[in-house]
Parts: C-alpha cells; structure tokens; sequence
C-alpha cells in the first residue's frame, strides 16, 4: 500500500535533517582532530624546548680527585644530543655549567672550581633518560686543613730565593689563615748528597715564627756538579708526619736538575708514583730550560713555574687547585 503523501514528506524531511547531523557531525570532529593535532603539536614543541632539550645520557660517573679536592672527575656517555646542565653549590656560592652536545660520544672531563675549604661541594645534574628529564645529586666533602713542605736547595746560588722565603712565609701564612685553611709546615734544605751531609729537615709545625727562625737558620750545603739532589729530598718529605685528613702540598725549588736515581735507587717516576700514592700536589719553581725534566715528577694536577715566581705564589697564598 502506497504511503500517504505527507507520510512521504515527513520521511524527507527526516532523510534531510540525517544528512544535515551527519555534515555538522564531520565539521565536528574534523574541527576536534585539527584541534588535538594543534595541541599536540604545542605539547611537542613545549616539551622539545625543555625536557627533550636535554641529552639522553648513560653510564654517569663522578668521581672527587684525592689530591685536588675542587676538581670532579665526570664520566659518561651521550646517546642522544642535547645540553647537560651541571650546577655545583659551595659555601653559599653557586656555578653553573651548560655543556650542549652535537652528536652521541664519550665524555671524560675534569671540571675543577674553587670551594670553600671544610664546606662539601654540592653537584647536581640534568639531562634525559628516555623520554623523561633526570636529576644526578651528590655531596663531596672538602678539608679546612693543609701540610706544606717547602723544600728547598740551599747551594751557594739559591740565596736569592731563600731572602725571598725569609721575607714572604708570615705573609703566605697569613693568607691561608684568610682563606679559613688550618696550616702547617716543614722546610727541608737540601744540596747534592754526592758531597757528604746534604739535608736540613725540620718538622711540622703550625708557628709561623718558628718556621722562619728555621728558614732564617736553615744549613747552607755545597753543590758539588751542577745537578742537586731533589729528587732525594722528595723522598725524604714522603716520610714526614702528616695529618691524615690534610691537603698535602710540596713547593720544589731549585734552579738546578736533579740527581738520578735516588740513594735507594728511585727513578723520577717512581718518586713521582710515590707522591700520587700519597696524594700529594707538587709544584716545581726553577728553571725554564728543566720544565721538560721536572714534568716527569708532577702527574695529573702538579704545576711547574719558572723560579722567579716564587715570591708572587707565595704572597698570593694559592694552595688550592687552580
């Protein structure tokens, strides 16, 4: 049976508004999935620009060096490029350090700063794991202590440069006392053990007075040929007394080359073994034309200056890494 003419309107009329819905309906979601897309979009962006700006990194190590205490050695390995942000807090002062790294690599780097002696060095890390952002923390303590050892040689053309170690250690005394560093030290004079007695020691002590009554005192000894004996003298100032928790820093100065072996039969690099065993910092003042020879001697964190810095060194009171 055939439908009404106005049942047959109405159905239009329902065919029509289904297809109107059916438009609005894909505006809609058309609309919503360029919407999501633009969100997402954004989201990407936001998250390229801060946590996906940094490097994904792996196997991170740090380790504080047991002579130079401000120096922390960093390990690790870059997966991803991006930036590594370090930030090192000591006694109330904070550096900050942003590394960006182009490709994937193996980092080995030492960053040293300076700290505030008996006050722990802080380090925090960022970079990514993943997807998500990561956060490294440790603490690392440093010592408010310090032994120093001058040894010096005391032949005939040294004399300017014991005046000069006459006239500065009250003065590099009292710089450490204002950097806050407990100190003491020993002298040990020494010549060319080839020429009978060669060595002049004198002990810890933490009386700048009665160091330089020593230096004042201190044996003057005979060169005989032209090298000296330093490197003996290094292995006499291994055997000294030290404070266990202490810096220990040794000032070599000569302005001659050193006899080798030692008596016991040392070579320069076992001394110089010797000194990282006991984690000592060494620094070498003499001669321009012995740099290559005392190198030997100064392993990861040791310094050689010409000698007629001496003086400068000491009135500035630089103990710490530089």
């Amino acid at each position: 049976m055939m439908a009404s003419a106005e049942m047959q309107a109405y159905l239009a009329q329902l065919r029509d508004e289904e297809r109107r819905v059916g438009v609005r309906n894909k505006v809609l979601w058309g609309g919503l999935g360029a919407g999501l897309l633009v969100l997402l979009l954004i989201l990407w962006g936001v998250y390229r620009a801060t946590v996906g700006a940094y490097a994904v990194i792996d196997e991170l190590e740090v380790r504080q060096h047991p002579v130079d205490q401000g120096r922390l050695d960093i390990h690790f390995r870059v997966l991803s490029p991006g930036k590594v942000h370090c930030r090192r807090v000591s006694g109330g002062v904070q550096t900050d350090v942003i590394d960006h790294f182009d490709e994937a690599a193996t980092v080995d780097r030492p960053w040293s700063w300076t700290y505030r002696p008996g006050k722990p060095i802080e380090l925090t890390l960022w970079y990514r794991g993943g997807l998500l952002r990561r956060t490294y923390r440790a603490s690392f303590p440093t010592t408010d202590r310090a032994d120093v050892v001058i040894l010096t040689d005391t032949t005939g053309s040294m004399s300017p440069y014991l005046d000069e170690l006459k006239r500065k250690c009250a003065e590099f005394s009292a710089q450490l006392t204002r950097q806050a560093i407990e100190h003491r030290f020993a002298l040990l004079g020494f010549g060319d053990t080839a020429e009978g007695p060669w060595l002049d020691r004198h002990d810890f002590t933490a009386d700048v007075g009665q160091f330089a009554a020593a230096v004042e005192n201190v044996k003057r000894f005979d060169g005989g040929d032209f090298p000296e004996s330093a490197l003996d003298a290094l292995e006499e100032a291994l055997r000294l007394p030290y404070d266990d928790g202490a810096l220990r820093r040794f000032y070599l100065v000569t302005d001659a080359e050193y006899h080798e072996p030692t008596r016991s039969g040392l070579s320069a690099e076992q001394i110089a073994a010797r000194l990282g065993e006991q984690e000592v910092m060494l620094r070498v003042f003499s001669k321009r034309e012995y740099e290559a020879d005392y190198a030997r001697l100064l392993g990861e964190t040791g310094k050689f200056q010409e000698i007629e810095h001496f003086g400068q060194v000491l009135s500035e009171g630089r103990l710490l890494g530089d």
